[in-house]
C-alpha cells in the first residue's frame, strides 16, 4: 500500500473515530468528555452510565458497522459484475430482505429475532432470481444485468408496498419506520451483530483477495491461469447478499450508500479496482455522519436511511453533471 493510500486510509478511520466520540457527547442530556471516560472506566454509574453506554456508543458503533458491511457489499457486487451501477439496493437483494422480514412481522405474526435469518433468506432468494433472470455470464455484466435487477426491485417494492398498506395500523407503523432505514432501535445485540457479520466477511474477501486480481483480467484469462471465475464469483455474490442482508435485516434499507462509496473510494485511492477496504470504510463514516444528521440538525430525527437516499440523490445528479 502506498503512502497516499495509507494516509485516505488513517484519515478516514480518525473520521469514523470522531463520529463514534460525536455520538457519545450529542444529545439533549449533556454529557462531557470527563464524565464519558469515566463511565468508560467505570468511574461514574447511574443513569450518565445508561446515557452512554446502553444508548448513545451502541448506536453510533452500529451505524458504523452497519454501513461498513453495506460498503463492502456493494464494492464486491461492482467488482465482481464490473457494472459501477450493481448495489444491493438498486438490484433487488435489499428489497428481497425487506420483503422476506415483512411476511414473517406482519402477515405471519412471527418474532423479531427471526428477522436476521428471515431476511438472509430473502436476499439469497431475491439474488437467485437476479442471476436467473440476466442469463448468462457476459449478460450477468451487462445492461441486461442491471435491468433485470431494477425490475425486481420495482417488484418488490410494490409487495412491500401491499403487505404495509394491507397491515394493522401498529404494524404498518413499525415496518414503515423500520423499512425507512432507522438505527433508533440500536443496542449491543445489534453492535456484535453487525460487527461479526462483518468480520466473518472481511475474513471471507481476504482469503479471495488474490483470486479476485486474476478475474479483473477477464473470464478467459482467469480461467487459464486456474482461478476459477464462476465459482469464485457465486463465492463473492454469496457473501455480498449475506452483508447486505444481515445490514438490512438490523435497521431496514439503507438507500444509496452501497452504491456511492465504492467510486468515491475509487476517486480518493486513484485507482481503477475498487477498493473493498477503502470501501467498507467510506460507507461506515457516511452512514454514521447521515444519523448524526437525523438525530441532531434535521428536525423530526428522520430515520438515518432517509437521509442517506437524498445525500446519495444529490451525489449523483452532481456527478451526472459534470461528466
Amino acid at each position: 500500500m502506498t503512502p497516499a493510500r495509507i494516509s485516505v486510509h488513517s484519515a478516514v478511520a480518525v473520521i469514523g473515530l470522531v463520529t463514534l466520540l460525536l455520538g457519545a457527547l450529542l444529545g439533549s442530556y449533556a454529557v462531557s468528555l470527563e464524565h464519558i471516560w469515566g463511565v468508560l472506566t467505570g468511574q461514574i454509574q447511574g443513569f450518565e452510565r445508561t446515557v452512554v453506554l446502553e444508548w448513545r456508543i451502541p448506536r453510533a458503533a452500529a451505524a458504523l458497522l452497519v454501513g461498513a458491511c453495506l460498503g463492502l457489499s456493494g464494492a464486491i457486487l461492482q467488482t465482481v459484475t464490473r457494472n459501477a451501477l450493481a448495489s444491493p439496493d438498486l438490484i433487488g437483494i435489499s428489497g428481497g430482505a425487506y420483503t422476506a422480514v415483512l411476511i414473517l412481522v406482519v402477515l405471519v405474526s412471527a418474532d423479531w429475532a427471526y428477522v436476521a435469518p428471515a431476511a438472509l433468506i430473502g436476499a439469497l432468494l431475491a439474488a437467485a432470481a437476479l442471476f436467473a433472470v440476466s442469463g448468462s455470464r457476459s449478460q450477468q455484466r451487462g445492461s441486461r444485468f442491471l435491468l433485470a435487477g431494477v425490475a425486481l426491485a420495482a417488484l418488490l417494492g410494490g409487495i412491500n408496498s401491499w403487505i404495509v398498506v394491507s397491515a394493522s395500523l401498529e404494524s404498518a407503523m413499525a415496518a414503515a419506520t423500520w423499512g425507512a432505514g432507522s438505527l433508533a432501535a440500536s443496542t449491543w445485540s445489534t453492535v456484535w451483530l453487525s460487527g461479526t457479520t462483518l468480520a466473518l466477511g472481511a475474513a471471507l474477501c481476504a482469503l479471495t483477495v488474490r483470486r479476485l486480481r486474476v478475474h479483473a483480467l477477464g473470464d478467459d484469462l482467469a480461467a487459464s491461469l486456474g482461478a476459477a471465475p464462476r465459482s469464485l464469483r457465486i463465492q463473492l455474490i454469496a457473501i455480498a447478499v449475506a452483508l447486505a442482508a444481515i445490514a438490512t435485516a438490523i435497521c431496514g434499507p439503507i438507500g444509496l450508500l452501497p452504491l456511492v462509496a465504492p467510486p468515491i473510494a475509487r476517486a480518493l485511492s486513484r485507482t481503477s479496482e475498487t477498493p473493498l477496504a477503502l470501501s467498507a470504510m467510506l460507507a461506515a463514516v457516511l452512514l454514521a455522519i447521515a444519523d448524526l444528521i437525523a438525530q441532531h440538525i434535521l428536525p423530526g430525527g428522520p430515520p438515518a436511511g432517509l437521509v442517506t437516499t437524498v445525500l446519495g440523490g444529490v451525489y449523483l445528479m452532481l456527478m451526472l453533471l459534470r461528466r
